[in-house]
C-alpha cells in the first residue's frame, strides 16, 4: 500500500515514522518562504561566513539559464529591465484578479480541508517548520536576527 495514495488520514504510526525519518536523516532542511531565517539558522549552526552565504536570484540580479531547452543557455533579464512590459504585465494581473479571487478561495477552501491532513507534502513542511522554529528558540531568536 503506497502512503502517497493515502486518501485517508495517515496513521499515528505513520506520521512518527516520517517525522523520525526526516528528524534522523537531515542536519538541516531550509524553507523558502523563511529564507533570511533558514540562511542564519545554517551560518550560526556551521559557523559560515558571510560570504559562504550569498544569494542573488536570477529574477533580481540577471543571470544564465540551464541551458536545457535547445542545447542553449538564454539570459533572464533583471526584472525591471523593460519598465513598459512590467507595467503592462502588473496592468494583466490586476485584471485577472477579480476571476481568480473566487478560484483562490474555493482552492484555499478545499487545502483547508481534507487535502491538507491527508497530502504528506503538508506534514514534511510542518514539520520542517516546526524544527526551525526549535532550533530558532535554541539559538536564540536575538542571535539568529543579528545575523
Amino acid at each position: 500500500n503506497n502512503i502517497n495514495n493515502n486518501t485517508t488520514h495517515p496513521s499515528p504510526q505513520i506520521l512518527s515514522l516520517i517525522h523520525n525519518h526526516v528528524m534522523e536523516r537531515y542536519n538541516f532542511i531550509g524553507i523558502v518562504e523563511r529564507m533570511d531565517e533558514s540562511l542564519a539558522v545554517m551560518k550560526l549552526l556551521w559557523n559560515l561566513d558571510y560570504g559562504d552565504l550569498i544569494v542573488l536570484s536570477a529574477k533580481q540580479s540577471g543571470a544564465y539559464d540551464d541551458g536545457r531547452y535547445n542545447n542553449t543557455c538564454y539570459l533572464i533579464q533583471p526584472s525591471g529591465w523593460n519598465q513598459q512590459q512590467d507595467h503592462e504585465h502588473e496592468q494583466n494581473q490586476s485584471k485577472r484578479q477579480g476571476k481568480l479571487q473566487k478560484v483562490y478561495k474555493h482552492l484555499d477552501e478545499y487545502i483547508a480541508s481534507e487535502y491538507r491532513a491527508i497530502n504528506l507534502d503538508y506534514l514534511l513542511y510542518d514539520i520542517v517548520n516546526a524544527s526551525l522554529d526549535r532550533t530558532i528558540a535554541l539559538l536564540g531568536r536575538d542571535n539568529v536576527d543579528r545575523t
